[in-house]
């Protein structure tokens, strides 16, 4: 079961990458979303550290735990 899975991993990026950088080289659209995606993220890279810190901060923001050096009364 491993070796199929394999198998099948190597067949579908064989013929995903070339299949997108068709598409980027082809079709317009395909070619402005991936620039802008790549803009988007250069900007949150140099601007908030990756987009992983984005991400954690969105979680902190929207799971806020109180903390835990506060005495309980």
């Amino acid at each position: 079961r491993v070796l199929v899975l394999k198998l099948l991993s190597i067949l579908y990026w064989t013929l995903f990458s070339p299949a997108m950088c068709l598409l980027i080289y082809l079709y317009s659209p395909v070619r402005w979303y991936f620039i802008i995606t790549m803009v988007l993220f250069v900007l949150l890279e140099r601007l908030f550290g990756g987009l992983e810190m984005v991400e954690l901060a969105c979680y902190r923001f929207f799971h806020k735990q109180p903390h835990l050096n506060v005495k309980k009364q």
